[in-house]
């Protein structure tokens, strides 16, 4: 398999400017000589997710994730490396370069989620191309979208709306352009048999945030074939793939989050069709689950982008109340405030904003239910007559939806509003729900979970081999005098810090090492990953060549203690009647406990503690402060990147 060169990492970074990565995930605002958002990786209030342009680094201090604009990709499409060098090299018009080969070896090379994203793309324009064509099923399709669907063909070109011809065609296309079987697969794009999945349908791409094509809805119509599996649906879906994970999109967000920043609201309605008559009539910021329960991820990706709430625009049936009811705990937990536009029993919002267009959803607006009426009408059924039984069963549920509400405010604020609405005593409200809370509590308490991991908590454990290699990474002095003074065999342990820390002083120790040149010696994602840490934090030491000695006798300590006790149990062990061995690990003992009496220690510059180190201290505690006036004091210029 073809190599990715070593230089284009480094080329690839200096090309791309991180702001212009995280601002299509994140809304950013200036602070001094950086950029503050929401974190991306949790749900918060409060800024605490920083961009450094002039180090091109990201800092996310909620969750202790930093990098640059790679790993970010990463995290945030949980992607591999590889992947994230292939989706932002694409982005950037700068393809990944390999050492050796053809074409054909870089296609190999490439990741099977690079070769999904271009599949797509073919798809998506052969679909487009069949809906425009002029023959039999060209002139159909857009007589099915202008006259029964009563959508203008402006909006279709907007949405690249398609049309799979009912004999198929695609998967001949595709082996013509000599895709992998492997990304065949896993497209989505075909039955299990091999068949085409989608056949005489209208076809709507499924776009990521970026606004990449991911997968497909197709509806249902007259021309679809008998034979099709899946004939009765009037939608069919594409499957989840290693692209597309329908529970973490929403259609129309790669729009819609442009057109949220004025009223800081989304409008979430059922589905593609409902979405594209909102935009048709100028409601631009509406967004759509993909077939499925809107999820804590959608919600998340809402709140992301600086919302504060959504109005719901569901179907006036039952099933379009039960679907909104679902909706709320999971917006409340997410921090969005919530209001119900309510439609009259049959219709749904295609129908309603056809006939009468924006101004049927300004009627709506006036007269919107908020969360908890909306709520408990639901569960009352609109009954005013509820009896008291009813009306407990109704609050029991009350408490299951506002149990997860991240602030107590927010919660009690909830709970006094439906006791009100519910009729019943605020007071006994709350020591029901004090009772709920303490059971579901214990309840909790006694479920087995799985080991946890400390990634999100905010005390991150590190070993003195991932100290070490900070101080090789941030102070070019203290890594030599390190590499002078370690013996390799003290570093022990296979994780990324120890291996990274090992290759480092060996370079330095062989005279060959180029700090610049880091990326040509990472292998593997781990190494990358702490990597990207490390390098990310601010030098956080007010005495750096004090903390480092800490730390290298930490290491040697470490590595005497665990030799001593090695010799120790080979001597308690030996062969009483072999003297020369014993004698020779005595006198390995000995040495090693005089060792053990003049440990290694790093000697700084001579200047160190003159007017160089009141510099560099100045500049350490310049750093902090820079540091903590970004979390702690917004400089409020009224700039704004990205989503504009």
């Amino acid at each position: 398999m073809a190599r990715i060169k070593d230089t284009y990492v480094t080329d690839l970074k200096a090309r791309v400017p991180i702001l212009d990565v995280v601002s299509t995930h994140v809304k950013l605002k200036r602070a001094g000589k950086s950029w503050k958002g929401l974190s991306p990786f949790s749900q918060e209030k409060t800024p605490s997710f920083y961009v450094h342009p002039e180090k091109n680094m990201f800092k996310c201090f909620s969750t202790d994730k930093g990098g640059d604009a790679i790993r970010f990709v990463q995290l945030m499409e949980n992607l591999t490396f590889v992947e994230a060098l292939e989706t932002l090299g694409s982005r950037f018009n700068f393809p990944v370069q390999y050492e050796h080969g053809s074409a054909a070896e870089a296609r190999q090379a490439s990741s099977v989620r690079a070769e999904l994203f271009e599949m797509h793309e073919v798809a998506s324009n052969w679909f487009r191309q069949c809906f425009l064509a002029e023959d039999e099923g060209g002139a159909f399709i857009r007589d099915y979208w202008t006259k029964q669907r009563n959508f203008p063909l402006e909006l279709a070109e907007e949405y690249e709306v398609g049309f799979a011809p009912p004999k198929g065609g695609l998967g001949a296309l595709l082996r013509q352009k000599q895709y992998r079987k492997e990304a065949l697969g896993k497209s989505g794009l075909f039955f299990s048999g091999g068949s085409e999945r989608f056949r005489g349908r209208l076809m709507i791409p499924i776009r990521d945030t970026q606004g990449r094509i991911v997968a497909f809805t197709a509806r249902q119509l007259e021309l679809t074939p008998q034979d099709d599996p899946a004939r009765e649906a009037k939608y069919v879906n594409s499957p989840e793939t290693p692209i597309f994970r329908k529970g973490n999109l929403l259609f129309n967000m790669d729009k819609a989050r442009l057109h949220v920043a004025e009223q800081k609201t989304f409008l979430l309605v059922e589905g593609q069709l409902d979405v594209m008559r909102c935009w048709q009539v100028g409601a631009k910021a509406a967004v759509a689950p993909q077939g499925t329960a809107f999820t804590e991820m959608q919600a998340n990706l809402l709140a992301r982008h600086q919302a504060e709430k959504i109005e719901v625009l569901l179907d006036g049936d039952r099933a379009g109340r039960d679907a909104a009811l679902r909706i709320l705990p999971v917006t409340l937990e997410a921090g969005l405030e919530s209001s119900f536009l309510e439609l009259p029993e049959g219709e749904d919002p295609d129908d309603l904003l056809s006939k009468d267009g924006l101004d049927a959803l300004d009627s709506l607006r006036k007269i919107a239910k908020s969360a908890m009426e909306f709520a408990v009408n639901a569960l009352l059924n609109d009954d005013a007559n509820a009896t008291p039984i009813k009306r407990q069963k109704a609050l029991e549920q009350i408490f299951e939806i506002i149990f997860n509400c991240p602030s107590v405010a927010v919660q009690e604020a909830y709970l006094r509003k439906a006791s009100i609405l519910l009729d019943v005593s605020e007071g006994a409200a709350k020591q029901d729900f004090s009772t709920f809370r303490s059971r579901r509590i214990r309840r909790q308490a006694f479920t087995p979970v799985e080991e946890q991991s400390t990634e999100n908590g905010s005390e991150k454990l590190t070993t003195v081999e991932f100290e070490l290699l900070f101080f090789a990474l941030h102070y070019e002095q203290i890594a030599h005098a390190l590499a002078d003074a370690i013996n390799l065999e003290w570093i022990k342990g296979d994780s990324a810090a120890s291996i990274l820390l090992s290759r480092i002083l060996n370079e330095i120790q062989a005279g060959i090492w180029e700090k610049d040149q880091l990326d040509s010696l990472l292998k593997g994602e781990e190494e990358r990953n702490v990597a990207s840490e490390i390098r990310a934090e601010e030098p956080r030491f007010p005495d750096p060549w004090h903390s480092a000695n800490e730390c290298l006798s930490e290491l040697f300590s470490r590595f005497i203690r665990q030799r001593e006790s090695e010799l120790t149990d080979r001597l308690v062990n030996q062969d009483p009647n072999n003297l020369d061995q014993a004698k020779v690990l005595q006198s390995e003992l000995t040495k090693l406990r005089s060792a053990k009496e003049n440990p290694p220690t790093l000697t700084p510059p001579s200047d160190f503690y003159g007017h160089d180190q009141d510099h560099d201290q100045s500049e350490n505690k310049n750093a902090n402060r820079l540091e903590q006036s970004e979390k702690d004091e917004e400089e409020d210029d009224d700039v704004v990147f990205g989503f504009e």
